[in-house]
């Protein structure tokens, strides 16, 4: 009977530890996602002022920014684009986030490659000049983020397991010892459990 009840107790304990790390996990994906999106809504805050004094030419030597930057003209043509020859490109005035600037003023999208394996967010903003400015950066860091506190996650696991160990074999200890003191030939004698 001790086993059974030892063992209940490390199972339940091992599922509400798993349920919490894959909880934390979704919430704080969902949290960096939505960090990320207000990130590209402040760069395109900060391109915009660029776009806006007929600089475009100066967004080529933005070296250091990590964002994918494309200005769009409203009828789908790309005019600019810092990390794809603009030749090469389709027209995107199907894509949603474009969509939505041209309705809204200003539109978002998430897509996967499943070439890449990257999850991609989209920011897009219709700028006063009739241009539609959009940034999106990666997720893939997001990914890196949750990979580096993985192994805190293993060991935090790891130690609250042994702890369930420890308390449940004390907790099955005196939850059993009760029922073996138990006098069955004497059953008068016995302290009610």
């Amino acid at each position: 009977m001790k086993k059974k009840i030892f063992r209940s107790y490390i199972i339940l304990s091992a599922i509400t530890i798993l349920l919490s790390i894959v909880s934390l996990i979704f919430i704080l994906y969902n949290k960096l996602s939505s960090q990320l999106v207000g990130s590209l809504k402040n760069d395109a805050i900060y391109l915009e002022n660029i776009i806006e004094n007929n600089q475009i030419d100066s967004l080529k030597q933005l070296n250091n920014i990590e964002d994918r930057i494309t200005i769009i003209k409203i009828d789908g043509t790309v005019l600019f684009d810092n990390q794809a020859h603009i030749t090469d490109m389709e027209n995107h005035l199907e894509r949603e986030e474009i969509k939505q600037a041209i309705e809204k003023g200003e539109g978002q999208s998430h897509r996967y490659s499943s070439t890449l394996s990257v999850k991609t967010i989209y920011y897009a903003k219709l700028l006063p000049n009739g241009i539609i400015l959009r940034v999106a950066r990666n997720l893939q860091s997001v990914w890196s983020i949750l990979l580096n506190i993985f192994r805190p996650i293993i060991i935090l696991f790891i130690v609250i397991i042994a702890f369930s160990i420890i308390l449940s074999n004390d907790i099955s200890k005196k939850i059993v010892s009760p029922i073996n003191k138990i006098d069955l030939n004497n059953p008068e004698n016995n302290n009610t459990y």
